[in-house]
């Protein structure tokens, strides 16, 4: 096997059980800029205070993805986080010929 992940199973059942969320992901509604610690997301969440965040990367460097907690819950679209965003976090529609 080449890489360090991987979940291999040979004729095994993989059962995993966790809280129902009515949504595990979403994209941020307005792009978030490094220094800031709130996030504006598109669709409403059941995230809660200390919760861990993945947050992708919006350039083509992994190195700009970015962990960090859920410090406040202010509405189900609005999350403020307990550090700073090291990088810029991009959310735009763009159109190229009307498309």
């Amino acid at each position: 096997m080449y890489g360090n992940k991987g979940l291999i199973m040979n004729n095994g059942v993989l059962d995993i059980h966790g809280a129902y969320r009515n949504k595990t992901w979403t994209t941020l509604s307005e792009t978030a800029a490094a220094g800031t610690n709130v996030l504006k997301l598109t669709d409403p969440v059941d995230w809660k205070v200390g919760e861990l965040l993945g947050i992708a990367s919006s350039t083509y460097s992994y190195n700009n993805s970015e962990c960090l907690r859920i410090k406040q819950v202010i509405d189900s679209k609005t999350i403020v986080l307990n550090d700073s965003l090291a990088f810029n976090h991009y959310s735009a529609i763009e159109t190229f010929d009307g498309k």
